[in-house]
Parts: C-alpha cells; structure tokens; sequence
C-alpha cells in the first residue's frame, strides 16, 4: 500500500521563471511530498510493566521495524529499506507521607523516549530523543483538586532532522515541531462518580416491573 513521504529536487528553469526573482536562488532546493508506489514494514512491538518497589513502576516499551519503501519520480527509482527501533521509558513514582500535607498524594512521572535513524526515499530521517517530566498532587477533601505541573522537552533536545543525498544535490537540515514548554493546570471534580445508586435503583425499576402483575406467559 502506498504512502506520503517528503520529497526534495533542485529548482527546474520552469519553476524559478513562476517565481519570477522572489529572493529565491537558482540552486535552491524544493522540499514537497509524494506518494510511494508501496511501503512495506514488518517489525515487533514489546511492552512490559514492572514494579520494582513499593512506590515505584516503569514500563518500557520496544518497537522493532524493518521498512520497505518503493518510489518513483520522473522514471527515477528512489526505493530504499532499512531496520529501526524505538524505545520509551515511563517511570512512575508516589511518594508515601499521610503526615505531611506538602508531600502527601503526590506523584512523579518521568519519560524518556528514543527513535533511531529512519529509511526515507533520498535518504533518511535522523534519530530523535527528548525528556518529559511532570508531578500531580491530589488535594482536597475526597481528591477531588488536583494541581499538575508539566515540562516538554526539558533538556530542549528535539529536532526533526533529515539527511538527502543524491546524484544532483546533497543536504542535510533539522527543524523543530514543538519548542520546550512548561504548563500548570489546577482541575475539581464536581459531584460524585459513584454510579452504584443507580444501578441499585435500576435494578429496583425492574425489579418492581416485574411484580406489576402476573406473568401471561404463566397463564394458560
């Protein structure tokens, strides 16, 4: 089944007359997306949850992928294959203080995330890895405020990198999707989400349904 997947050529004269001279250069490069004749990917996909103390639990997770990608522009073949693996960490950890107010019903998330090189037509697309770090506290009578502090990127280490080479141009770029970020967010539950009382008063609806009068299907 085929796919969308980046493309970069030089500029033909066609092309850089429409322009018509907008501060482009004649070697500049133009980056635009195609569809694959097909893509194939066989792979494995591994996640475990383990909980290694009391308080603490991680799950790791492993992808395998073997990628199979046949394209074509212009009767030019750009097919390329290749194997990549990706990897994430989620670690999990609260704290256990029922004397303390600051320290009590609070919990720390750590994620880590890795992604290796990627086989894309021309070439391929870089490693990527970044580091996500956020705590919640349950406050409040019966839990229901919850304040959640958040950091995206914290160590600001993810870019999106590809690498071109071909028999006409050579190139090498990265740009970012998402910047570090940080968020605070305070949430209440209103009401309660105990729906036990309704069950047991839908039960009694049938209950008393049932009762209402005799069963016709008994008289005969």
């Amino acid at each position: 089944m085929g796919d969308i997947t980046q493309y970069s050529d030089t500029l033909t004269a066609a092309q850089y007359q429409q322009l018509n001279n907008a501060a482009v250069d004649s070697n500049a490069i133009l980056n635009s997306f195609i569809n694959t004749k097909s893509q194939n990917r066989w792979g494995a996909d591994v996640t475990l949850q383990q909980t290694i103390a009391k308080n603490l639990e991680i799950v790791p997770n492993l992808n395998l992928q073997y990628r199979k990608v046949n394209a074509f522009v212009n009767n030019t073949d750009l097919s390329n294959q290749g194997f990549s693996w990706e990897a994430k960490l989620i670690t999990n950890y609260k704290i256990e203080a029922p004397n303390s107010w600051l320290f009590k019903n609070l919990g720390f998330q750590l994620t880590g995330e890795y992604e290796s090189p990627k086989v894309i037509p021309q070439g391929r697309r870089k490693e990527q890895y970044s580091v996500d770090f956020a705590f919640r506290k349950d406050m409040l009578k019966d839990k229901k405020g919850t304040i959640t502090f958040s950091i995206n990127d914290v160590f600001n280490t993810n870019r999106f990198c590809t690498f071109y080479d071909t028999d006409n141009f050579y190139q090498d770029s990265y740009r970012r999707w998402n910047v570090r970020s940080f968020r605070l967010t305070f949430s209440y539950k209103f009401g309660s989400s105990n729906f036990s009382l309704f069950k047991r008063n839908d039960k009694n609806e049938r209950g008393d349904n049932d009762n209402d009068g005799p069963n016709p299907e008994a008289q005969q």
